[in-house]
């Protein structure tokens, strides 16, 4: 992570297949809103826990698929059930 002016920047080295799959799927370099969610669900730190509700509360049309296949393969779907409980 790097931080200067006011602005968070979290740099992603590819290790895991998925994570090369979700640069690919980056649009100008920044990772699509479904793929910060599934990075924060695998972190689940307090800030992640925070970034997700924050995502949840904007008007944002998410492709829950792909979330919950991809919250399914890492084995955290009841972290993504217990966010989108605190979002409701």
């Amino acid at each position: 992570m790097h931080s200067g002016g006011g602005i968070r920047v979290d740099v992603i080295a590819a290790q895991t297949d998925y994570q090369h799959m979700a640069i690919d799927r980056a649009v100008d370099g920044i990772l699509t809103v479904e793929d910060v969610i599934i990075h924060n669900l695998i972190a689940w730190r307090a800030r992640d826990r925070d970034d997700i509700a924050q995502i949840l509360d904007a008007p944002h049309v998410l492709d829950g698929g792909y979330i919950e296949e991809w919250a399914q393969a890492w084995q955290v779907e009841d972290r993504w059930l217990s966010a989108r409980r605190l979002a409701d």
